[in-house]
């Protein structure tokens, strides 16, 4: 299927309001291109296919990522969108085999709570994988009391800027995940968990990984 082109607009003295672009459980491939999406509580519900060129302003959970058969592996790939969100970017709903392709967005965070504000979040299943690449995170406000990614499978996180002061950037439980090649500028903490932490550039940022390969600069 292909949504494309489409305008939602919601009252914004209204919450919670619906979701902008929900895609049935049971649509695969899809293709949800070039549309405008103010004020919805969910931009968009979809649980595969490309999400590309969108805008999606002021959501409380920018895109959700569901799924249906829990046998079955599912690819959702985030392309080039501009969002701007108060709780969270990339959020998994349901338990089940994803993978998360999110490339060249720019994530602005809207949120002045303290809980809130994670551009991914994934504490929900093992079996999500995420790769996350060429993104840029920034914030409206002057600190994030919250993690940018809150991954706790395997993920690939590189080539990313996070330009925002996130109380952590990278939490993370799995020794397999890696995070490499980011630019990270003002935040309290640059990491915490385990996984693969090198080739960053860690700016105005506490602890992070004093080896060879990361810099501050």
């Amino acid at each position: 299927c292909l949504v494309k082109g489409f305008k939602v607009v919601f009252d914004s003295s209204v919450q919670p309001n619906g979701s902008g672009i929900h895609m049935g459980y049971y649509a695969k491939g899809c293709k949800v291109l070039n549309n405008i999406i103010y004020n919805a509580t969910n931009g968009m519900v979809i649980t595969e296919g490309n999400v590309k060129n969108n805008l999606i302003v002021k959501a409380s959970f920018a895109i959700v990522c569901g799924v249906f058969d829990e046998t079955r592996q599912y690819t959702i790939n985030i392309d080039s969108n501009f969002i701007t969100y108060f709780t969270y970017a990339i959020y998994p709903r349901e338990v089940g085999l994803m993978t998360i392709n999110a490339s060249n967005n720019i994530f602005k965070i809207e949120t002045i709570f303290q809980s809130d504000g994670e551009v991914l979040y994934n504490a929900l299943s093992n079996s999500i994988t995420p790769k996350f690449d060429n993104n840029v995170s920034k914030s409206t406000n002057d600190l994030i009391f919250s993690r940018a990614i809150a991954n706790f499978v395997p993920g690939n996180f590189t080539n990313n800027q996070f330009l925002a002061k996130f109380e952590t950037v990278f939490s993370n439980s799995s020794s397999s995940a890696t995070f490499k090649n980011n630019n990270v500028l003002n935040s309290q903490n640059a990491y915490n968990g385990v996984g693969d932490v090198r080739y960053n550039n860690f700016w105005n940022v506490g602890n992070y990984p004093q080896d060879t390969t990361n810099i501050s600069v």
